[in-house]
């Protein structure tokens, strides 16, 4: 049975294992919870810190650079304008420099050390000073023999928590590392545990609900594991390694440039271990397995030429690969027992050499087209657009046409009227404040009550010389539910500022109605001379109210036999949008006349509070 609190110490490999989780709910986080709890005290080497900082900036710093190359991609893809359009402008807005976005990283570190209240051990008892400074800028003797090298820091930490704790002071040492588990020797006060979890495991194996948490996840295995098994289809990152490298540096296999989830099968689950517990919820950790198919795609630049005027690679194959697995992996859960209920927490899946079972060649779906391609070029000379362009071409100019301007006005409008709800709260907020001096609020309500009866649902009095105190009570509750009204309409997020093709929009007005904005997805297959058309559609609760239509027109030239042009279309771009306009304005219409109401409620409690 482990006695609280108890003395917690990490090596750094299990702040890598966990990503530098900081997030709410993350294995790290709850250490953080159970020293607030009083269950934990938590004692940090100065070296597990700085070993700590190198590699959370090191991760901040490559995350930077990935940044810096997809916003360098993007440009070369498409203008800014383009891309702030499409809603991708935060890609372009990478100011910070990689050694303010390192040490925002090391920041990041400092703060949830603190939060633990960490103990940090230094080296004053033994002086390690000078050599751990020798170590770090791998200086005589680090300089020779990695292994030898890296074993210093192990027996170095290990040194430190046996000064710390001696012979008898109970302490957890979580680590993932053989040699350092043996530099720290199996003293009888030492407790061993490979991950956080494993120790959060023993720790609630003495909570009075741990028994209610495990078979919660028994009797639902069936459950989660069908949850698990759409939530992993629908939310989870699954990073497939393509490369593995020998002992000798030989690398084989393929760098992926894209993967999807071709198939999920075979989902199972069990208890890894119970990470926390309190009166009404659980966080588990669950070990899963599962067979995985995987559709990998990469570029084959070694069969492809180079155009040395260009500086690059031309007519590219994307080759298809196969990949099956059977993974093991873990992901964690939180189950609130009161409601019976559950939730998976985020989680990445990463297959690889380790889990990979099969690895075959697949055809493709796309196969370049050189013909196609030369008759782009000839449709862009004469001011057409490619036919694979026509997508690009509707959202630019759905972007730039009368009918967003339109209807953004519009929105504009609508959201207009909702930042009135502040005056409106903050005004029934002081009136609310009058209720607290009985004998003048009486005073008050025979002012307004005659007014307001006439234009709202007030509650009203039957006798002005004889105001009763449920009179009163029925008053303020309706005041309050006005208040609470006009806070909940003051918070409301605004309508977009853009419109695009697939969006679904809901447009809540100040009186409660809803009226529902569609444009179809982009769904076509251009040819020279066709017509392509997009609905617009614009719904209330019950049925479409009005409809219009994107019209594309696909342009075309033609020659006759000496060269010269025979016939031609021009590419163009038709919105038919009246009735939806209409009906908005009739929709305005509406809230504009209730907000007359609001506002004429208003300036009779304004008077009042004069």
């Amino acid at each position: 049975m482990i006695k609280y609190p108890i003395y917690v110490t990490l090596d750094t490999n299990i702040l890598d294992a966990a990503n530098f989780d900081f997030n709410e709910k993350s294995t790290l986080q709850l250490l953080v919870n159970y020293v607030k709890k009083g269950k934990v005290k938590v004692v940090l080497s100065n070296i597990v810190v700085k070993e700590a900082e190198k590699h959370i900036a090191k991760r901040g710093i490559y995350v930077c650079s990935l940044m810096r190359k997809l916003r360098a991609d993007a440009l070369k893809s498409a203008t800014d304008y383009q891309i702030k359009q499409l809603g991708l402008g935060h890609i372009l807005e990478l100011s910070t420099g990689k050694a303010e976005i390192g040490q925002k990283s090391i920041d990041l570190l400092h703060k949830y050390i603190a939060d633990l209240e960490a103990e940090i051990l230094d080296t004053s008892k033994i002086d390690l000073d000078a050599i751990i400074d020798d170590y770090f800028e791998i200086r005589a003797p680090f300089q020779t023999g990695e292994k030898k090298r890296k074993e210093f820091p192990d027996a170095f930490i290990a040194n430190q928590i046996r000064e710390r704790f001696g012979y008898e002071e109970m302490v957890a040492i979580i680590s993932d590392d053989k040699g350092f588990k043996e530099a720290c020797q199996p003293w009888g006060n030492h407790l061993f545990f490979s991950s956080l979890g494993e120790l959060y495991g023993e720790m609630n194996k003495q909570e009075k609900f741990y028994e209610a948490t495990k078979n919660f996840v028994i009797e639902q295995k069936s459950d989660i594991e069908s949850s698990l098994t759409q939530y992993i289809k629908n939310n989870v990152e699954i990073n497939v390694i393509g490369l593995s490298h020998d002992r000798n540096g030989v690398t084989e296999g393929y760098d992926y440039s894209e993967t999807c989830l071709n198939s999920l099968s075979d989902v199972a689950i069990g208890i890894h271990s119970v990470d926390e517990i309190d009166d009404n919820k659980s966080i588990l950790t669950l070990k899963c397995e599962s067979s995985f198919i995987m559709d990998c795609f990469y570029e084959d630049y070694e069969n492809a030429p180079w155009d040395s005027e260009e500086k690059e690679y031309v007519y590219v194959d994307t080759i298809g690969i196969r990949e099956e697995h059977k993974a093991n992996f873990a992901c964690r859960i939180e189950i609130n027992r009161a409601d019976n209920t559950f939730e998976i927490l985020p989680f990445k899946i990463i297959l690889g050499e380790d889990s990979r079972k099969e690895r075959y060649e697949i055809e493709t779906d796309y196969e370049y087209d050189y013909e196609q391609e030369r008759a782009d070029m000839d449709r862009e000379s004469v001011g057409l657009n490619p036919l694979g362009d026509y997508e690009t071409y509707l959202e630019e100019d759905l972007a730039e046409s009368k009918m967003s301007e339109d209807i953004i006005e519009r929105f504009n409008c609508i959201n207009e009227l909702y930042k009135e709800y502040e005056e409106i709260s903050s005004t029934y907020d002081s009136l609310l404040e009058l209720f607290v001096d009985k004998e003048n609020i009486k005073s008050i309500i025979r002012i307004i009550s005659s007014k307001l009866e006439e234009i709202t649902d007030f509650p009203g009095i039957i006798d002005e010389d004889d105001i009763s105190e449920e009179e009163i009570s029925e008053i303020e509750k309706w005041i309050e539910l006005k208040y609470e009204d006009a806070l909940r309409k003051m918070n409301i997020a605004n309508l977009p500022d853009s419109i695009g093709y697939g969006d679904d929009i809901e447009i809540l007005g100040i009186d409660d109605q809803k009226l529902f904005l569609n444009i179809d997805e982009i769904n076509i297959n251009p040819s020279a001379g066709d017509k392509e058309y997009i609905d617009i559609s614009l719904s209330d609760e019950k049925e479409i109210i009005a409809s219009g239509t994107v019209e594309l027109t696909v342009g075309y030239i033609e020659y006759d036999e000496d060269g010269g042009v025979a016939d031609s279309l021009a590419d163009d771009i038709d919105y038919s949008y009246h009735s939806i306009i209409e009906q908005l304005n009739n929709f305005i219409f509406e809230q504009n006349n209730y907000m007359k109401t609001e506002k004429t409620i208003l300036e009779i409690f304004e008077e009042v509070i004069e």
